[in-house]
């Protein structure tokens, strides 16, 4: 027996638990497991983002197991009692889940049954999730209209009251509670009948609250309490008020409506599904041989039209007009889309995209239509607000600071970029001057693997061959390609082409790793089949390395272009932050040079790897190399021109796995080995500290890991915890770990910093840190050195590294993956990066600002200026104005130390403060209007600024 209320939470599932945070799930649950490949392809069709989870009765075998596991590699999998059908594994996985993350979550099961299994089935699925395009529109109304509760198809939308059946007494007597005075043998509401559908959240919890025991049964069709809460989610959303999107799937695209109360023209009868289904089989056969097809997929956030056209049985691309009140855009739909092949759209190579023209970024509703220019047929319209963007930039040394955080630009490419794309070709044409003025110009090498690729290759071999730096090879490794690629190589007549015919497939890394021990260039650089290079790549290239002989390694940004457009969807270049870079790489292989030599001490590309190879090959270059990033543009990178792309055939999750383990490894040893060396002049840490005991003894215990040998003391200052974190405290101090300052009350950050300066060692310096800090293994000591070495420095900072799943993170650099940790130091929120070179290495860079979580300020500057400002500054906004004091009198400098790691675990003790003292006024004074009170500022000799006011 199994009873919905109970909260045991089990552990974590078999799988994958890497996963983007989102508002949306999808929960599976499989028991017939000869479902399964039918619903692998609806799952296909949900965003990355989306989590997933699958249950399956925990009595099958381990083969079966094996296949679903393989069969959904993102989903999270747990294995369930089977009992209550596939509502009890939904009411049991809420046990070992939360849930409460999410706003909506789709369910799924593999419906049989008695009557027509395979069409309720094939019904239910594409009521929920016929394609991306229309998972991606239902998300959409779920978040765009908060009164959307539940979603499906819409030819299985049963009235309620007339399709109780057996199941009227559980519904009284398990959701009793629930009801109320609603009469539900009366009132108008409907249910979903097979229970593949979208809900809210808010209805689950709801139901939950309901005591419902689900008692292993053999199966029936109907009268269990899984029956009766088929009905209950459908009759819940009626009851809260809510709003039905029901998805009409008779025809290949499905037509979305929002429903207020039952439908109008659904039957209010009982309904034999037997006969529905066959009626909906006849209708989607005639709906079939419509002479056109397609459909629109507009997005406010892109500036882009995305759609496809096709005719049955017709495999040629059409003339697609899109017409906008007087604007016309032609473009043809031939490219290639997984989704419409999946669905017998022909091959599939039905669609298209087009940047919005840049008059319709205005903000207004722009009503798309897209017409066939051969028929004049309207196929459909759509409408759409694009806002115009707004840039954080004015001119290129801004542009610089802010592609260290947001290296994507999107079209429409507006004044702001135009002025720092001219800069840019300026830039690329004076390092070509440079390369091609060389008496002795180095040879470089230029790999190109292939397969299968000839219908394409040729323009991108054109595209070295018309380099204006004459002094390179192409060497082309054929990997056992099966059409004419060699054939078309072949029928190139240019000595500098090599060409490398492998017997059979091993793969892009292998075969680019034969290409370079194969080559005799002393710079290498990569051209994938699918992209071209402007004619001054290999030049600027080259005369990068000239300005830069301490580099091994040139990467250059690129522009994005889909299929074969020839206007760019966006531009791609990130001045070097290394953090970012680690987090989500923005440098393509396509868009990388480096020395031979370098080959030699990192070794090749990866080969256990095929996907993420260039993000692979660039962190183990940072690891033990020197990356520059240069700003110029001269790659154009295609994506969806190749059927057979990478990032499009295979599906590699344990690739991500296997890169971010092994690079965890080198970056944890690259830690321990600058941990080896000692400070040389003596630091006062300072930490203050309120509550917190789990997150403070994080950060002692991480300073007081390794033996410091005198040249480190520990101050806390402790802002009136509880007795239980003083004694812990007092524990430590007793043990010689710390000196600690007691206050009686929460004085906030500023007094307390302040307090243990004051009794800090005179000759030291001054290293604050937050309490939920952790100090990674050679951080203080990469502080001090930055501290001496770097020109007039005053303050150091470290990366500011928050964990994964961190809500902010985007807020301060908006291209991380706040699935995986994040660094946020360098910030869009505070604009705070201050000057960089126009080629920048990943190293330390001058900031106007960083926040005091952890920052590591030099004794002669606390000489100059003295303590923090406690006085205008309570709890925040010192550090602020202590930055601002610092470079102002005193000319000394902030830098961002990428080589110190600090995690921040972001405020826990501020969020348990906030939550304790809701409406309290001692919160309000010092978190919201950062002021003392009347008697404090008295007793402490403080002013009331008349500027200080709310």
């Amino acid at each position: 027996m199994f009873q919905q209320g109970e909260r045991n939470y089990s552990g974590p599932g078999i799988g994958n638990s890497d996963h983007i945070m989102s508002d949306n799930a999808l929960i599976l649950h499989i028991w017939h497991i000869d479902t399964v490949e039918e619903i692998r392809r609806h799952v296909d069709f949900f965003p990355d983002d989306t989590d997933q989870f699958v249950t399956f009765s925990n009595d099958i075998d381990s083969a079966q197991r094996s296949y679903i596991e393989r069969s959904f590699p993102h989903a999270r999998l747990f294995p369930v009692k089977n009992i209550g059908q596939d509502f009890g594994a939904l009411l049991q996985l809420r046990t070992m889940v939360d849930l409460s993350k999410y706003d909506f979550l789709c369910k799924i099961h593999s419906k049989k049954g008695l009557k027509e299994p395979e069409e309720w089935r094939k019904t239910l699925l594409q009521g929920v999730s016929s394609s991306s395009h229309h998972v991606g529109h239902i998300i959409e109304y779920f978040r765009n209209f908060p009164n959307i509760l539940i979603a499906g198809s819409r030819h299985l939308y049963l009235y309620g009251p007339k399709n109780l059946f057996k199941n009227g007494p559980n519904i009284e007597n398990l959701f009793g509670s629930i009801l109320n005075d609603f009469d539900f043998r009366k009132e108008d509401w409907g249910f979903i009948a097979g229970s593949c559908f979208w809900f809210r959240r808010s209805i689950l919890d709801a139901i939950a609250q309901c005591p419902i025991d689900f008692e292993e049964a053999s199966y029936t069709d109907d009268g269990l309490p899984a029956h009766a809460l088929e009905r209950m989610f459908g009759m819940v959303a009626t009851i809260m008020g809510g709003q039905i999107l029901l998805s009409d799937t008779c025809g290949f695209s499905p037509r979305l409506a929002v429903e207020t109360a039952f439908p109008h023209d659904l039957p209010r009868e009982v309904v034999s599904i037997k006969q529905t289904l066959a009626t909906l089989a006849i209708a989607r056969s005639r709906a079939r041989p419509r002479p056109l097809q397609g459909s629109l997929d507009l997005h406010p956030r892109a500036a882009v039209i995305r759609g496809w056209l096709a005719a049955p049985d017709d495999p040629c691309p059409r003339d697609v007009i899109l017409r906008c009140e007087n604007i016309e855009i032609r473009v043809i739909a031939s490219v290639f889309r997984q989704d419409l092949k999946d669905n017998d759209i022909n091959e599939g190579r039905h669609a298209f995209h087009v940047n919005v023209p840049r008059n319709l970024v205005d903000g207004s509703t722009h009503d798309i239509a897209l017409i066939d220019a051969a028929t004049g047929q309207l196929v459909t319209t759509r409408s759409c607000r694009w806002e115009r963007p707004i840039r954080a930039y004015r001119n290129f040394d801004e542009f610089l600071r802010c592609s260290m955080i947001q290296p994507m630009i999107p079209v429409p490419f507006m004044d702001e970029d135009k002025r720092c794309f001219a800069v840019m070709e300026n830039i690329a044409d004076h390092l070509a001057r440079q390369a091609l003025a060389l008496e002795q110009p180095p040879l470089v090498s230029v790999i190109m693997p292939i397969y299968n690729r000839a219908d394409i290759l040729g323009e991108a071999i054109q595209s070295i061959l018309s380099q204006q730096y004459r002094n390179f090879e192409l060497i082309i490794i054929d990997d056992g390609s099966e059409d004419d690629s060699v054939a078309v190589i072949r029928g190139i007549d240019d000595p500098r082409i090599r060409l490398i015919p492998l017997s059979r497939n091993g793969g892009q890394c292998k075969a680019r790793n034969i290409g370079v021990t194969l080559s005799d260039g002393q710079i290498i650089a990569y051209l994938d089949s699918d992209n071209m290079w402007d004619d001054r790549y290999l030049a600027a290239t080259v005369g990068a390395f000239v300005e830069l002989p301490e580099a091994d390694a040139i990467a250059t940004g690129q522009f994005l272009f889909r299929g074969n457009d020839k206007e760019p969807f966006a531009a791609r270049y990130g001045h070097l932050n290394k953090a970012l870079v680690e987090n989500n790489n923005y440098i393509d292989l396509n868009s990388l040079a480096h020395r031979l030599s370098l080959v030699a001490d990192i070794g090749g590309l990866n080969e256990q790897l095929i996907r993420y190879v260039d993000f692979d090959f660039i962190l183990r270059i940072m690891d033990k190399a020197n990356l520059w990033t240069v700003p110029v543009l001269l790659t154009h990178y295609h994506f969806d021109r190749a059927e057979n792309q990478v990032t499009r055939v295979h599906d590699r999750p344990n690739d991500m796995t296997l890169l971010r383990r092994e690079f965890q490894d080198r970056m944890a040893a690259r830690l321990a080995e600058q941990d080896l060396s000692d400070l040389h002049h003596p630091v006062s840490v300072i930490i203050p500290n309120w509550q917190s005991s789990e997150d403070i003894n994080q950060c002692l215990d991480a300073l007081c890991a390794r033996d410091w040998k005198g040249q480190l003391e520990i101050i806390v200052v402790d802002n009136g915890s509880d007795q239980d974190v003083v004694d812990r405290l007092r524990q430590r101090r007793d043990a010689g770990q710390l000196r600690l300052i007691e206050n009686n009350e929460n004085y906030g950050f500023s007094y307390a910093v302040n307090q243990g300066i004051a009794i800090a060692r005179a000759d030291a310096d001054i290293l604050l840190l937050n309490n939920d800090a952790i100090v990674q293994p050679g951080s203080v000591q990469a502080l001090q050195q930055a501290a001496f070495a770097l020109a007039d420095a005053g303050i150091t900072v470290p990366r500011q590294i928050l964990p994964p799943g961190t809500k902010t993170v985007q807020q301060h650099a908006p291209y991380a993956n706040p699935a995986y940790a994040a660094d946020v130091n360098l910030s869009a929120h505070h604009r705070n990066i201050l000057r960089v070179d126009v080629y920048h290495d990943g190293g330390p860079v001058e900031l106007h600002y960083a926040p005091f979580f952890a920052a590591y300020i030099r004794r002669p500057v606390i000489e100059s200026i003295g303590p923090l400002d406690a006085e205008f500054g309570r709890h925040y906004r010192s550090d602020r104005a202590y930055c601002d004091l610092m470079r102002t009198f005193t000319g000394k400098k902030i830098y961002y130390v990428p080589d110190a790691h600090v995690i921040h675990k972001l405020q826990r003790a501020t969020e348990t403060l906030r939550a304790d003292t809701a409406g309290n006024t001692a919160f309000d004074l010092m978190f919201h209007r950062n002021q003392w009170s009347a008697a404090d500022r008295k007793r402490l000799g403080y002013r009331s600024a008349v500027w200080d006011i709310f």
